[in-house]
């Protein structure tokens, strides 16, 4: 893989994030962030990596562990309607992770 391939690095981390290897998942999209950081469909990825790995440990009785990586799908959902104020998608996360940090 070419190091500096973006999309080389952020389909690697959805094919990660798929098979359920989050943390894989997550070190990949944040080295395709290193070469294109104001992404915001990169930044709404990461946040779905986040949400997924937090929802799974919260599903398996973990919920205190679940916090950490909520509130930073929360915070790639926010960087991601920064970057594109149209972005639905993003907003919508956004809104599924603040409701599940609310309760």
């Amino acid at each position: 893989l070419d190091e500096n391939f973006v999309d080389g690095w952020i389909n690697l981390g959805i094919i990660y994030g798929e098979a359920g290897r989050y943390d894989d998942a997550l070190m990949a999209m944040e080295k395709a962030l290193a070469l294109d950081p104001l992404s915001a469909k990169l930044h709404n990825n990461i946040g779905i990596t986040y949400k997924r790995k937090g929802f799974f440990l919260a599903s398996n009785g973990g919920a205190r562990q679940a916090r950490e990586p909520i509130e930073k799908a929360a915070r790639h959902y926010r960087r991601a309607v920064e970057l594109d104020p149209g972005y639905v998608q993003a907003a919508n996360n956004l809104k599924v992770v603040e409701a599940w940090l609310a309760q």
